[in-house]
């Protein structure tokens, strides 16, 4: 009964004089991918759409991230705060597409200057291959973040990590 009323106590926060529920979520780290190797280590998986369609609202609970990584969807993925998201794409992320097999055929790209944080567009993005895949991953604001409302939201990084393939990815 002690593990129940815990995992309850861990999912009711309270306000000033008013009970708020969060949803309660549990965190799946992602761990070392057979695709795409420890690319993602440390993130959470949050849910995958279809390419070409902006993702729907989604909050900070984890997902395990499928086996298999399929064209034609784009993965989005979370990482707590703090975060260094320039340092990720200008060092730790080569390093770690390279230790998958990976070449980065675009280095980090970002926007020159001050990035609006109310901009629509990614803040960067990072362009990689291997043999016939190809994918893509950008570092784009998440407005639900953003809000940090809930007040958990505050914990995360206000950005969603999209990865996109294309290709043969098998």
């Amino acid at each position: 009964m002690r593990v129940g009323l815990s995992a309850i106590g861990r999912c009711v926060g309270f306000g000033i004089g008013t009970l708020l529920l969060y949803s309660c979520c549990r965190e799946v780290v992602v761990r070392s991918h057979r695709q795409i190797g420890s690319t993602f280590d440390g993130f959470i998986f949050v849910g995958r759409w279809p390419n070409n369609t902006a993702p729907s609202r989604h909050g900070t609970c984890g997902t395990v991230l499928p086996a298999k990584l399929t064209v034609g969807y784009q993965y989005v993925f979370h990482h707590r705060r703090p975060f260094d998201s320039s340092q990720f794409a200008e060092t730790s992320l080569p390093q770690r597409l390279a230790e998958a097999g990976f070449a980065v055929t675009k280095p980090f790209d970002a926007p020159p200057g001050a990035v609006d944080i109310s901009s629509a567009g990614p803040l960067w993005s990072v362009r990689f291959a291997r043999d016939g895949c190809r994918g893509m991953i950008e570092h784009d604001l998440d407005p639900g973040l953003l809000s940090r409302w809930p007040p958990s939201n505050s914990n995360w990084e206000p950005a969603d990590y999209i990865l996109v393939l294309a290709g043969s990815c098998e």
